[in-house]
């Protein structure tokens, strides 16, 4: 399994883990093929699996009311950026924006707002994007 992971290596896929449960069918493979067949798994996974890219985004928090929380999903999803959400009263929005969006993003949030929200730097973290 390791080997079929090492393989994918120069491909630049980084942070994969497999694991392989097999069901005792009746059919003894012994090890050379237990090893096989562990192995074709985690590389026909590896083939067909959905990848993400993984980005450092800066992070901006900002509570919303619900129609400016959904101007802002549209808005995100136009640019690219990341947008996780906890509903209640109000909307938590956390966007993750590349650190060169920042400014425009703040910008954008106080405009679909009236000024009414004011959004916080919360630092930064990585963040899976759609490929």
């Amino acid at each position: 399994m390791l080997e079929a992971l090492h393989s994918f290596e120069g491909t630049g896929v980084l942070d994969t883990l497999a694991v392989v449960v097999r069901y005792f069918g009746g059919v003894l493979l012994g090890a050379g093929g237990l090893t096989r067949a562990y192995r074709a798994a985690v590389a026909e996974t590896l083939v067909t699996a959905p990848l993400v890219r993984r980005a450092e985004r800066e992070l901006l928090g900002a509570e919303l009311d619900y129609p400016a929380a959904h101007a802002l999903d549209a808005e995100a999803t136009r640019r690219g950026w990341s947008v996780e959400h906890e509903y209640g009263a109000a909307v938590d929005v956390v966007l993750g924006v590349p650190g060169a969006e920042v400014d425009e993003a703040m910008a954008r949030i106080a405009s679909l707002t009236a000024g009414a929200a004011t959004p916080v730097r919360l630092g930064t973290r990585l963040v899976d994007l759609s490929i």
